[in-house]
């Protein structure tokens, strides 16, 4: 019984030790990417950004998009 209370003290004292200490700012995690080279299945670069980045060049590219759409439909006469 000695042996359980002391395990559960050590346990709790463990808890109050890391519960306590601040909380460690960390890096936010890089998604690597490798892109292509336009005609070219072997030359490319690898591209490594965040997940906010990435989602960032995906918007843009959206916009780009939609931004063209527009010249490249023509209306019927």
């Amino acid at each position: 019984m000695l042996m359980f209370v002391t395990t559960l003290f050590v346990g709790l004292v463990g808890q109050q030790a890391t519960s306590s200490s601040p909380p460690v700012a960390t890096a936010p995690k890089l998604i690597c990417k490798r892109t292509l080279d336009t005609g070219s299945n072997v030359r490319g670069k690898k591209v490594c950004l965040t997940a906010k980045q990435w989602d960032q060049v995906a918007r843009q590219g959206q916009e780009l998009g939609r931004s063209m759409l527009p010249a490249l439909v023509t209306q019927n006469q």
